[in-house]
């Protein structure tokens, strides 16, 4: 993790720390491997092009559930 990472001070938790310390697959515009960074390395300045993905579950009524951690 960078040393000019917000995450590493004392407003955020161990397990969020830890969790922003996660490894990202970087990859090129093509979509092939090229390497491995920190999460939270990987959205520094401009960011970095890295797999993710997201899950959002509605509903029958279109709610959105939100997962709160502990």
């Amino acid at each position: 993790m960078s040393k000019n990472s917000p995450f590493l001070d004392d407003e955020y938790d161990e397990s969020q720390s830890e969790m922003m310390n996660e490894m990202v697959i970087l990859v090129d515009e093509n979509d092939f491997q090229i390497g491995s960074m920190s999460k939270v390395d990987s959205h520094i300045g401009e960011g970095t092009l890295h797999r993710a993905f997201s899950v959002l579950l509605f509903n029958s009524s279109q709610e959105l559930l939100i997962h709160k951690r502990a």
